[in-house]
């Protein structure tokens, strides 16, 4: 027998003209997405934000039934702000939620910034029938979040015309 052929072993991996493809395909993709996405955000933390203020306002309603005590939630500008007594550590900024978040409705509609009071029972004693208006500072979109006399919170969304 003659001697053996050794062949080269390859190795594995990717080529420098590989990588290359690889990064400007992904660089593509992402400036497509970025701006997409930068968009899309502030109308997410608005969502966000009003669903926050609808759960806590609920969550004030349940307090008082708990606590068998009237509970608040104090909406307040300068900052942009609510707070629920005896229910929520703190008060919740809405600027924390960034991309602009404040009170602001469309025009014809006015934020009153009352205090909404629930009683030992759950029904809303003070407040009811008015609405906490929320937008974004782009005001891309609008929502209203509020009781009515019986305690139930109602969450809105602006639809151009009119709150559904």
């Amino acid at each position: 027998m003659g001697p053996e052929k050794r062949t080269k072993k390859k190795c594995a991996g990717f080529t420098f003209i590989e990588m290359l493809v690889v990064i400007g395909i992904i660089s593509t993709l992402s400036s497509v997405a970025i701006p997409a996405f930068s968009g899309w955000l502030p109308d997410y933390r608005l969502r966000g934000a009003t669903r926050d203020l609808y759960s806590h306002i609920q969550g004030a309603k349940m307090e008082a039934v708990k606590q068998n005590a009237d509970i608040s939630v104090i909406c307040e500008t300068g900052p942009d702000r609510y707070s629920i007594n005896g229910a929520l550590a703190g008060p919740k900024v809405l600027g924390d939620y960034k991309s602009g978040i404040c009170y602001g409705a469309p025009s014809g509609f006015s934020n009153t910034f009352t205090t909404i009071t629930y009683n030992q029972r759950g029904f809303c004693t003070a407040g009811s029938g008015t609405y906490v208006y929320i937008t974004n500072e782009r005001k891309s979109g609008y929502y209203r979040v509020g009781p009515n006399a019986a305690g139930i919170v109602r969450l809105q969304k602006w639809n151009g015309s009119a709150f559904e």
